[in-house]
């Protein structure tokens, strides 16, 4: 039998640990001890194997944006906004950590080995834009970072006082904390509502004022507003799109913390 660390008390056999990481109780299974004993010794993840990982998420989101593209290219745009920004925050809240990472044997954790929570993965993204955007320089930018820190951290880790490390190939899905997922599934949600209704407006808006224009109609400034946000969002969210997803995690994660605190 194995004791619980914070409370002291028997909790299972040696193969089913359980521990308590502040209000949120874990299962700890065969393949998951790294994750729930720091006392373990954590392998940090080299420079390299996490720059695989992460050019293999890109041609996971790369491919499915450009299937997408081929039905329509301006769907395709939104597919890949869609994904590039929601796609690493929430698969690591989620299963702690991206397909490609997986697929490599990392996994995204706190410094004491923790699952991240909503606030950690939003501090862990907001670089993402300059760090990892495969648009600029292909994530060097983290690379050269990661090289210069202890730990191999980048600049998304320091801020949010994570790290990569590598875990056993038969490394089972992490449990995560239930207010990540909460919060990651309440922000994927407005997120896709929010592009949706961009997509739409992008769609039958703009032909429409374009309409009035050729018409000699004039345009209302609202309409106008509306206008230039819907194109912004349209030619640099290709780019941008890691960081337009901070927004939504931040207040899924203000939104789940009031709950569990009016509860």
């Amino acid at each position: 039998m194995v004791r619980n660390r914070g409370e002291g008390e028997e909790v299972g056999e040696a193969n089913e640990l359980s521990y308590d990481w502040g209000n949120e109780k874990l299962l700890d299974r065969p393949g998951h001890t790294r994750l729930l004993e720091p006392a373990l010794a954590m392998t940090d993840a080299t420079i390299t194997r996490r720059w695989a990982a992460l050019w293999l998420d890109y041609l996971l989101i790369g491919s499915i944006a450009g299937g997408m593209g081929l039905l329509d290219p301006h769907l395709g745009i939104f597919v890949w906004i869609a994904l590039a920004g929601a796609y690493f925050s929430c698969f690591e809240l989620l299963l702690g950590a991206t397909p490609g990472k997986r697929a490599l044997s990392l996994l995204v954790v706190g410094d004491a080995g923790q699952p991240i929570t909503p606030r950690t993965a939003l501090l862990r993204a907001l670089p993402n834009v300059i760090e990892i955007n495969p648009f600029l320089f292909g994530g060097a930018p983290a690379g050269l970072v990661a090289n210069l820190t202890s730990q191999r951290r980048r600049l998304g880790d320091i801020l949010a006082s994570t790290r990569v490390i590598q875990v056993p190939a038969d490394f089972r899905v992490a449990t995560p904390l239930v207010a990540s997922r909460r919060a990651a599934w309440l922000a994927m949600v407005l997120y896709l509502l929010t592009l949706g209704g961009i997509y739409l407006l992008s769609i039958h808006l703009l032909p429409f004022l374009a309409q009035r224009v050729s018409a000699g109609l004039g345009i209302p400034i609202g309409f106008r507003v509306l206008v230039s946000f819907v194109l912004f969002f349209t030619r640099y969210g290709v780019f941008l799109a890691p960081l337009f997803f901070c927004p939504f995690l931040a207040v899924a994660g203000l939104i789940i913390n009031l709950k569990r605190g009016g509860t």
